[in-house]
């Protein structure tokens, strides 16, 4: 990993790091269900793949960290309460 310079929760400049991920070699469908293969874990942050097909969803689920959504490919719905 390549430290980039940053700025922490502190304000204060401090290095962080950058990793790229191939995601086509971990892309996963599966026609029972959503698949979530794990991108990165780390004290702070869980990062998933989620795979979903046509038609499938994640039902209603609480969250207690901050949560991302960035689309690779395709559409779909977000419904947010709360």
């Amino acid at each position: 990993m390549d430290q980039i310079p940053g700025k922490g929760k502190t304000g204060i400049s401090e290095p962080i790091s950058a990793r790229v991920v191939d995601t086509s070699a971990i892309t996963a469908f599966a026609s029972d269900g959503a698949q979530a293969p794990l991108l990165l874990e780390s004290e702070d942050v869980t990062a998933l793949l989620l795979c979903l097909e046509p038609g499938q969803g994640v039902g209603p689920c609480r969250m207690d960290r901050a949560v991302l959504y960035y689309v690779i490919a395709g559409r779909g719905r977000l419904r947010m309460e709360g």
